[in-house]
């Protein structure tokens, strides 16, 4: 028996099959997404049904006769029900066909990124996540962050082209990044301009922030750089791989994040609390550690171990000013800057598009 127009269940199939007017939508969305039987609707939701949803959504995110307001709630609950029901919109999906074209991936704790090629030889990055049948949350996330992810555009930031099934059921496919990790190119190019690469980063991730976006993972080791020399953001949300090829050196990820780059309130937070919750200002506190790594070529605190760099963190110890700073362009105001990314309380630490905006001007 079909379900009554006016139940929150009857008005996603109504809504789904497009049977609701034009200028009803708005109104007719807002009773969906604040029905607190909302997730219990969608798990019941045929998967016809389902599909024709997921779609419909994905077309009023992307429709500009919307309020912001209105489509921000639209992803937020896009995000929902792709994690919930395991399925995304055609349109996150990648076009066409990959194959490897490397015989070993570089490998994190819960991914391992491939190099592929698809069938007019394009080289990409095809990101393998790592998830058996039991490991129902790490699915779920997959599929929450690619419908994120797909809507993301800035200079600074990784785009994605989809998610791929040739390689593995969960992939996640972006543009080859021939010149590796920051710390990968500033090796291989010394004299880069490095001021120029912290404003890139910082664009990038007040970008994020502005989208709604937390990283939750900012190192040196997830920012990539294209063929022209751009630094590029990933791994934002979904896993990270945390070995430094450079200094042959693994930094511990300390309950999901990695430890040289953790706010001290997630350092000293309890297990399982909301305090552990990677936040927008737990992002500026890391890209402050970013900054240590472009202007010294090395990890934070690199003689110290990880045991060492929690205890020293949460007393309030942040690494020297890098002693090359001033000929590699790093200012004072900028220095100070960086300082103020560090405050033990995060909420005296300043906003990224602050940080990006003086920055520009130091």
């Amino acid at each position: 028996m079909a379900a009554p127009h006016n139940t929150t269940y009857g008005l996603v199939c109504r809504l789904a099959r497009g049977n609701v007017p034009q200028v009803e939508i708005p109104q007719v969305l807002s009773t969906i997404f604040d029905s607190p039987d909302y997730k219990s609707s969608m798990q019941r939701l045929p998967e016809q049904d389902l599909r024709m949803w997921v779609e419909r959504l994905d077309q009023i995110i992307d429709s500009t006769i919307h309020t912001e307001q209105l489509r921000r709630r639209a992803l937020r609950s896009l995000r929902k029900t792709c994690g919930l029901r395991r399925v995304l919109p055609q349109s996150h999906y990648f076009p066409g066909r990959l194959f490897k074209t490397s015989n070993r991936p570089a490998s994190g704790g819960t991914a391992d990124v491939w190099r592929a090629e698809d069938d007019q030889k394009q080289t990409f990055a095809a990101k393998v996540f790592r998830a058996g049948e039991e490991e129902d949350h790490k699915i779920k996330r997959f599929y929450k962050e690619v419908t994120v992810w797909k809507r993301l555009n800035h200079l600074n930031v990784v785009p994605t082209l989809g998610a791929g099934s040739d390689i593995a059921e969960l992939c996640a496919v972006s543009p080859w990044m021939p010149d590796g990790t920051l710390l990968q190119y500033l090796n291989k190019y010394p004299g880069a301009n490095r001021v120029s690469i912290m404003i890139g980063v910082a664009d990038g991730l007040s970008y994020l922030h502005s989208s709604d976006v937390v990283h939750g993972d900012m190192k040196g080791e997830n920012i990539l750089f294209d063929n022209k020399g751009i630094p590029r953001i990933s791994d934002f949300g979904i896993s990270s791989v945390t070995f430094d090829p450079i200094s042959n050196n693994a930094s511990t990820a300390w309950r999901g994040y990695t430890l040289r780059w953790a706010a001290p309130e997630i350092l000293e937070a309890p297990l399982n609390s909301e305090s552990r919750r990677p936040t927008k200002m737990s992002d500026v506190y890391a890209f402050g550690m970013v900054v240590v790594e472009i202007f010294t070529g090395k990890l934070p605190f690199p003689d110290d171990s990880d045991l060492n760099v929690q205890f020293m963190v949460t007393k309030g110890k942040r690494p020297p000013k890098p002693t090359d700073a001033p000929k590699l362009g790093l200012s004072s105001t900028a220095w100070k800057l960086v300082e103020d990314c560090w405050n033990k309380k995060r909420d005296k630490r300043p906003e990224m598009q602050h940080v990006a905006s003086r920055l520009r001007k130091s």
